[in-house]
């Protein structure tokens, strides 16, 4: 089933994650700053620069689930080349193109292409920014303001606030960690204005190919005219396809013209045409 954005049923379980872990943390962190940070110098800037932050961090992956990456216009990323904004890649998950298809992401359970892609590369920036903030403050809490009186007050015992906390600020750590890598990434990408589906096919081409930059106009040359070559195969397959379709179709009714009672084959459902596209897209994929 051809799916068009990224809160359409059914949801992957890494979705479901998201969509629950991401919330409780964040409940968490206001929680234990409103309790230990009040009344400090530290309490309005941290509370304000985290809210403002989580808001634009929320506003960027609503936009990304509700966008459906296959339909042109939009937004487009302007940071990435004009030949990556207009590459077009078939999503075997979404079965549907997306133009400026960078990757189909399991936590967004929908794919990043040049229309969402800008909302994605803010998400990965202010996911940065918002994590590091909740690592450092909370560490920063456990070390610089123990307020043990007042931990015993709040969360009724101080070693199960001590637990509670430290299990958090490993959580939040693993996340920044992560979103610091996706961040860093991006930002490389973007410097040289490609996507990841093209650097990972160009990594692939340089460690099990081993082409010489030298031959044939360079890797990234080469790395263009193998995927015109496959649009130009996928454009063939799709005319084979379509002339297939037309032929069955006339057999057809040649058949039922003749009075030899119901056709022995039955046009394909709408579901079988989209299987039956997978298998040659991917067959054409598959040979270069």
């Amino acid at each position: 089933m051809r799916r068009t954005r990224g809160l359409e049923s059914p949801l992957s379980w890494d979705q479901i994650i998201t969509i629950v872990l991401h919330p409780l943390l964040a409940a968490y962190f206001y929680m234990v700053v409103s309790v230990l940070l009040y009344g400090t110098l530290m309490f309005w800037p941290v509370v304000v620069v985290h809210a403002a932050c989580s808001l634009v961090l929320l506003a960027s992956w609503l936009l990304i689930e509700l966008v459906d990456p296959s339909v042109e216009g939009g937004m487009p990323c302007l940071c990435l080349d004009e030949d990556v904004r207009h590459f077009r890649h078939w999503c075997m998950i979404c079965r549907k193109q997306v133009p400026g298809f960078d990757h189909h992401c399991s936590w967004l359970n929908t794919c990043i292409g040049s229309r969402n892609y800008a909302f994605f590369y803010t998400l990965a920036c202010f996911g940065t920014v918002v994590y590091l903030m909740q690592t450092v403050v909370s560490v920063l809490v456990l070390v610089l303001w123990p307020s043990r009186d007042r931990r015993e007050e709040f969360f009724g015992s101080n070693t199960a606030f001590l637990v509670a906390h430290i299990i958090f600020i490993c959580i939040s750590g693993f996340l920044s960690s992560l979103f610091v890598s996706l961040w860093g990434f991006h930002t490389y990408l973007v410097y040289k204005g490609k996507g990841t589906f093209l650097w990972v096919s160009v990594q692939h081409e340089l460690a099990f190919n081993q082409p010489s930059p030298s031959m044939g106009g360079g890797v990234e040359e080469r790395h263009r005219r193998i995927h015109e070559d496959v649009e130009r195969r996928r454009d063939m397959e799709r005319k084979d396809w379509a002339q297939r379709q037309k032929s069955r179709q006339a057999k057809e009714k040649a058949r039922q013209s003749r009075g030899e009672g119901k056709a022995y084959h039955q046009a394909p459902s709408e579901d079988a045409e989209i299987e039956l596209r997978e298998r040659e897209i991917h067959k054409v994929e598959g040979s270069v």
